[in-house]
Formats: structure tokens, sequence, C-alpha cells
């Protein structure tokens, strides 16, 4: 689970989603692509050079358009496979002792008496998440979220997000 709240995390703060930037770039291609042939047509009917040329600046634009979105979908997928193979990694060398941690705190909440729900909200908040974040992650509304983050604090008498995580974390330094 981690690793999807990584990739769904990176890819939200990124401002598009994944098929937003795929129809972005299919936009700027077919724009590029069709002025690109309006232009040939033009020329062989001798359509005035400042007509040529308007077109033509805007077949560079919708070029350069494209260049950027290209580039920045290679830079962030580095960055989101860079982030990713990191949290594996560390993960892999702290495998027993994340392993243990993991099963005490899901104890622990479990004897809270909290929810499925809540218990995945309560995970997200000790990671420092924002309740905006877990929205997006667990597919709800921020108003969702907050109420289940609500019920969290009641049932574990941590008032705010720093006393549950500092619950958790408090003897492990």
């Amino acid at each position: 689970m981690p690793d999807k709240i990584n990739a769904r995390l990176l890819s939200h703060e990124a401002g598009l989603s994944a098929g937003q930037r795929n129809l972005l770039t299919a936009l700027l291609a077919a724009t590029l692509l069709l002025v690109g042939l309006d232009l040939v047509e033009d020329f062989s009917q001798g359509a005035s050079w400042g007509h040529l040329a308007l077109e033509g600046f805007t077949g560079l634009a919708a070029g350069a358009g494209l260049a950027v979105v290209i580039r920045n979908n290679i830079r962030q997928r580095k960055v989101l496979i860079t982030a990713l193979k990191d949290g594996q990694h560390w993960k892999e060398i702290n495998r027993r002792s994340l392993a243990g941690l993991g099963a005490a705190i899901d104890l622990q909440l479990q004897q809270w008496g909290l929810s499925p729900a809540e218990k995945e909200v309560a995970w997200l908040l000790s990671k420092g998440l924002s309740l905006k974040e877990i929205a997006v992650i667990r597919k709800t509304s921020e108003k969702t979220a907050r109420a289940q983050a609500v019920e969290v604090y009641a049932k574990s008498v941590n008032h705010i997000r720093a006393e549950l995580a500092a619950f958790f974390l408090e003897y492990l330094f």
C-alpha cells in the first residue's frame, strides 16, 4: 500500500492526472499535425506570407507546448521511479523492524476500537498526510476524511495529529 500511496501523491502534487496529461499531449500533437497539413495546403494555394507566418507560429507554439509536456512527463516519471525505488530499498533494509512496528501499531488501533476506515485514516494521519491528501488516496471527500479523523482523535484520546504520531514514535528515539 505505501507504494500506491506514494505514486498517488506524487501524481496528485504534479497538478494534472495521468489522463489529463495524456489528453493534453494528444491535443497538442493533433494541433501540430493539423496546422502542418493546413500550412502545406495553404502554401500550395498561394496564401499570403502573413497568413503562412501566423499559422507557422501557431504550429511552433503547439510543438513547443508538446515538447514541454513530454519533457515534464519524462521528468515526473524519473522522480516517481526514484522515489519508489528509494522507498522500496529502505523498506527492504528495515523489513523485520517495520513488520513488528506495524503489528504493534495495528494492535493499538484495534484496542482503540477503530473501524477499518478509521484505521487507514489513522495510519495516513500519523504519516503526516493532510486531510485533502487522505481524501485523494482513499477516493473519498475531504469532509469524509475529516469526520473519520475526528473519530480517530476521539477514540484514541489524541487531540491533534502531532499527538497521534508522537504516541507511536515516542519510544523509538
